[in-house]
């Protein structure tokens, strides 16, 4: 029965995209309350497994489902499988409960669409294929789930057919992507020949037995090292770091419950999870674990200094969903990958909580997304106003909410390993994001109204639809926390820790161990200490928002810009990473095909025509003497014959 249920949580969503393709245009509403009836379902299945798992804890055993033969080519053997342990579990709760919020949000915001079904179809399949990648227990089945969502962002960013800019913004997520996953591809040929198999489980088990490892998995060796980082490739695609995030902003084109669903829970948090899963390959290559960290400290760092200046809402929150699955990666190169994929859960609730409040404002607004023109909405909109400052501050990492917790986490786990710098970049990232979460709630909220007159008459609060998901986000954006509060302090036995994850990065964590030159030993005052680092940079966060974005509006920020006038520009230009693509990447291209286009048709077709003009050219020749003149063969045999002769004569 547990396995049946198992396999019913991706149909569910399955059965919503088929129904909706095919029978929306007669369903009308009723088929966007069976999406998220059939969502509903994959969250009320996922939610008694994890807390299975959770009670459990090392006890738990892994549930295996296998559903059929997929392919079996010479040593090459793929069944279509799932599989479920405490990993798989924490990320089923997750990414179904928000996503049957984000339904039903959907439900009130784009009620009235003209595509209402078609958007319901779309969700439903993007969420079949993430809970695919979740449950796979092999990697092409993973990869079957990997290319599902990035087909669907396509679809979902791109939305909006009419919108200047968003089909365009859809194509760009989708070649971007197929870059990084070009290195997962090669990754998997290469697991192939070095481990014999593409089960994830047998993949781990090869890397973690130090006896019976293949030499190609050799610690350090250059073949596990171009592996793990053909596979980081594809992390880096999906989940938008550099130098391949420069999709998500613009993904910001298609509807915003489409902007929570793939920035809060599911898509971007696939690259962490994929690390996560197999952490303990990633662990043979250090040069690879220190690529991570320094990629994901130098994303978080740039992301979070592009969103300081942005001017609208969507925008800051989609380089604040890059900055943060920087923190992410950071927490995993360091090996900390429990703390990784625990801000991935905090994340999910606040950041979804940030983005339905961003759709909440601009629904009420008539899609006004201009910070400068916002202003004064607490009054109107006063759920919206509070489930959005607690999730400013959980980003912000203000105690007791959840993303103090979890970034707490990552900082002090960063901080103990010796690398100061990536610490300290850190920190002054954790910094902006403070600042620039704050910002947003204040210009939004507080101080005068900046809306049109006709437009300011007219806000009120969202519907129940939108307004129950706010409300139940910034409750998980509180709690969500308390699952690993007691690892805060010196490693409680009662955490996440012990209870779930430490089974799944056991292997990991073993040869981390047995290969560590040093270990750095952190003290309960330094602990401490830290935290209280931690609490002070947030409020100087808080506080700068205040000063800058209500106190001294909008005087006091235009002087900062005019004296930071440098630093401003490298923000507000997002540090030209765009332009620098169109110019030498995009332009790159277009000159490479320009060569190509000269080269096919002066040399290649050049040559062609050449051997086929003198095979004409002799043709003419021999033409003329098949003329149909009898005199003409009889001269032509009469000279043959007599050169015939001569040569006989002669030689």
């Amino acid at each position: 029965m547990l396995q049946f249920l198992i396999v019913l949580i991706p149909v569910l969503p399955l059965a919503a995209f088929v129904i909706n393709g095919l029978f929306g245009r007669w369903l009308g509403r009723a088929g966007g309350w069976l999406a998220v009836a059939c969502m509903g379902g994959s969250a009320a299945i996922s939610l008694p497994i994890f807390v299975m798992a959770f009670m459990q804890g090392e006890a738990f055993e892994p549930i295996a489902v296998t559903l059929w033969q997929w392919m079996a080519v010479g040593g090459l053997d793929i069944q279509v499988g799932f599989r479920v342990d405490q990993l798989s579990a924490l990320m089923l709760l997750f990414v179904t409960l928000v996503s049957f919020l984000v339904y039903l949000y959907s439900m009130g915001y784009m009620a009235g669409d003209p595509g209402f079904n078609r958007f319901f179809a779309y969700l439903g399949l993007f969420n079949f294929s993430m809970l695919v990648l979740v449950l796979a227990d092999s990697l092409p089945l993973l990869f079957v789930g990997w290319e599902g969502v990035g087909l669907c962002s396509y679809l979902l960013i791109g939305y909006y057919l009419s919108m200047p800019g968003a089909p365009d913004a859809g194509k760009k997520a989708f070649i971007v992507n197929r870059i990084g996953d070009f290195g997962f591809l090669v990754a998997m040929m290469m697991l192939f020949f070095a481990v014999g198999s593409l089960n994830i489980q047998a993949i781990v088990a090869a890397a973690a037995d130090e006896a019976t490892r293949p030499a190609l998995l050799a610690y350090g060796g250059g073949f596990v090292t171009i592996l793990t980082l053909a596979l980081f490739l594809g992390c880096t695609g999906k989940s938008a770091q550099i130098p391949l995030f420069t999709w998500l902003p613009d993904a910001m084109a298609g509807p915003t419950p489409v902007s929570a669903l793939i920035h809060a829970a599911t898509m971007v948090t696939a690259g962490v999870y994929l690390v996560v899963r197999l952490s303990a390959l990633f662990v043979l290559a250090p040069a690879t674990m220190m690529t991570i960290a320094v990629i994901g400290a130098a994303t978080a760092f740039v992301a979070g200094t592009i969103a300081l200046t942005q001017k609208d809402i969507k925008k800051v929150l989609a380089y604040s969903t890059v900055s943060q699955l920087g923190f992410m990666f950071l927490a995993c190169g360091i090996g900390a990958f429990v703390a990784g994929i625990f801000h991935v859960f905090t994340h999910s609730f606040f950041k979804a909580c940030l983005f339905l409040g961003a759709g909440s404002v601009i629904h009420a607004a008539h899609h006004i997304q201009d910070l400068e023109k916002m202003g004064g909405l607490k009054r109107a909109m006063p759920v919206t106003r509070w489930t959005f400052l607690i999730a400013c501050a959980a980003i912000a990492g203000l105690p007791p909410l959840a993303g103090f917790i979890s970034k707490d986490d990552i900082l002090w786990r960063t901080f103990a390993t010796g690398s100061l710098w990536l610490w300290g970049l850190a920190v002054v990232t954790a910094l902006m994001t403070a600042y620039y979460a704050f910002r947003v709630y204040f210009l939004t909220f507080e101080g005068k109204s900046r809306l049109p007159h006709d437009v300011e008459h007219h806000v009120h609060e969202s519907p129940w639809t939108m307004t129950v998901p706010l409300a139940v986000l910034a409750i998980g954006a509180i709690g969500a926390g308390l699952l690993n509060l007691p690892e805060l302090i010196h490693h409680g036995e009662w955490s996440m820790t012990s209870l779930m994850l430490a089974p799944v990065i056991a292997p990991a964590q073993a040869i981390l161990e047995a290969h560590r030159d040093h270990q750095v030993h952190v003290g309960l005052a330094v602990e401490l200490a830290q935290i209280g680092l931690s609490v002070v940079v947030a409020l100087v966060g808080v506080a700068l928002a205040w000063h800058f974005a209500l106190r001294t509006w909008p005087t006091g920020a235009e002087r900062l810009a005019h004296r930071l006038r440098p630093a401003w520009r490298l923000s507000a230009h997002r540090w030209w990473w765009d332009d620098i693509y169109m110019k030498f990447v995009a332009g790159g291209v277009w000159g490479l095909a320009l060569v190509s286009s000269w080269f096919d048709r002066w040399v290649i077709d050049g040559l062609l025509h050449t051997v086929a003009g003198l095979a004409r050219l002799g043709g003419r020749g021999v033409r003329q003497l098949q003329n149909g003149q009898p005199q003409l063969y009889a001269l032509v045999f009469l000279l043959g014959v007599n050169i015939v002769i001569l040569l006989i004569l002669w030689l």
